[in-house]
């Protein structure tokens, strides 16, 4: 009676933790619950404008200043802002500028980008620091002239081209770089301020 009492009781744990392995096992396969799913979120980002600000002077005097923002948002990688402000200038290349011969070949054009330009590459370190790297291109036709279909004078492109990587803080305006007109006693000034957005 004793031994058959003993069996009875040991068959008894056997199952209890035959049931207790399988709820358990269970348990993990199971998917986790949706509220902790939901704590997990992906890192902020950050989006700031970057404004680009082009100073010209004469003999020490402002006579202008020029404006420009570019959006960058800070994606855990290099971010890119691109800006082109300005006209597409036809420059003739080949063929006739009028058909009066009959073995005229149709005038040929290429286009230039006149007017401003800015790439903007955004870098936004482990610790927060901002680095940007900048090719800003400023050109305007000089004297106002423009090419014409009656004669294939090319025009005279002025410019002003500037490419520097710089180490910047938000809020704080940095000068990228300075420059001397060669025709003139003008003088350009570019600074860059960085603005985080809320």
């Amino acid at each position: 009676m004793k031994r058959l009492f003993a069996s009875a009781i040991g068959a008894v744990l056997v199952m209890i933790a035959f049931t207790v392995a399988q709820e358990n096992n269970a348990s993990s396969a199971a998917p986790q619950d949706s509220s902790s799913q939901q704590n997990v979120r992906p890192p902020a980002r950050e989006t700031y404008r970057l404004e680009y600000t082009i100073t010209e002077m004469e003999d020490g005097k402002k006579l202008n200043a020029r404006s420009y923002s570019v959006m960058c948002e800070d994606r855990g990688s290099p971010t890119r802002g691109v800006l082109k402000v300005g006209s597409r200038v036809p420059i003739a290349t080949g063929g006739a500028a009028h058909g009066d011969s009959p073995n005229a070949l149709p005038a040929q054009y290429q286009y230039l980008d006149v007017g401003m330009n800015i790439d903007a590459r955004l870098d936004v370190t482990a610790s927060g620091d901002l680095t940007l790297q900048s090719d800003v291109d400023m050109s305007s036709v000089a004297n106002g002239d423009r090419p014409t279909q009656v004669d294939f004078n090319p025009p005279v492109i002025r410019q002003l081209r500037v490419s520097s990587f710089n180490a910047i803080t938000v809020g704080k305006p940095v000068v990228i770089s300075t420059a001397d007109d060669v025709a003139s006693h003008r003088q350009f000034q570019i600074q860059v301020v960085a603005t985080k957005l809320k």
